[in-house]
């Protein structure tokens, strides 16, 4: 897929990891559970840097208030990978 509104369209409609994401499971068997970790191994999965302290704390935050477990770390990603941070860079 191109860039421009194809690639964009893609990324906004084609689902998100209710089902099973290699890169989304592996972090979360082998953090044990540690959201730190997971922020942090998203963000360098996504966009090959670690958390700025804000953005840290935002997704802390939002694990905390969130009720649907496994699923919120896979909404994180998603959001990563529809940032224009990933979409301009890679």
């Amino acid at each position: 897929y191109g860039h421009g509104v194809p690639q964009v369209l893609r990324l906004m409609n084609g689902g998100d990891f209710d089902k099973s994401c290699p890169t989304l499971d592996g972090l979360l068997e082998s953090s044990h559970g540690n959201s730190a970790r997971i922020i942090e191994g998203l963000y360098w999965a996504a966009l090959t840097r670690p958390p700025r302290p804000s953005e840290k704390q935002k997704m802390a935050t939002f694990v905390a208030k969130s009720s649907k477990g496994a699923k919120t770390y896979g909404d994180i990603f998603w959001v990563l990978l529809n940032s224009g941070e990933f979409i301009l860079n890679h």
